[in-house]
């Protein structure tokens, strides 16, 4: 579902240049590995915002090849951050380890959706 975001006041300098920092800091802890083994669960998760001040972040975990379904679990609460174009993964990322922690079956592998915003 898509909702309308009206042009807000461009983002504070500060809060721009912390979390370009962070994302650059991130981006330099990357790895590339191969798994250990075929994944046994896998799990697709992704968020969205109701209204202007709350989030709901989903993760849905499937057993790896059938794709039956194992566990579904979610999370809603306020959203912390105004949206930032270019760094929507900061709005977004406490409320899914939120979602996350409440999954009883952790996955070998995660597949999060990411759609480019019309505003980006």
């Amino acid at each position: 579902m898509a909702y309308y975001r009206p042009p807000g006041p461009p983002p504070d300098p500060a809060l721009m240049r912390s979390l370009t920092e962070k994302q650059h800091e991130m981006r330099q802890r990357v790895r590339a590995e191969l798994l250990p083994r075929e994944p046994r669960l896998i799990a697709g998760c992704d968020s969205s915002f109701p209204t202007p001040d709350t989030i709901l972040s989903v993760f849905v975990v499937l057993k790896f090849p059938s794709l039956e379904l194992v566990e579904k679990v979610y999370s809603y609460g306020p959203v912390d951050m105004p949206y930032v174009p270019g760094f929507l993964s900061f709005r977004e990322a406490p409320n899914v380890i939120h979602a996350f922690a409440k999954l009883e079956n952790k996955p070998d592998v995660i597949m999060k959706l990411f759609r480019k915003s019309a505003f980006d």
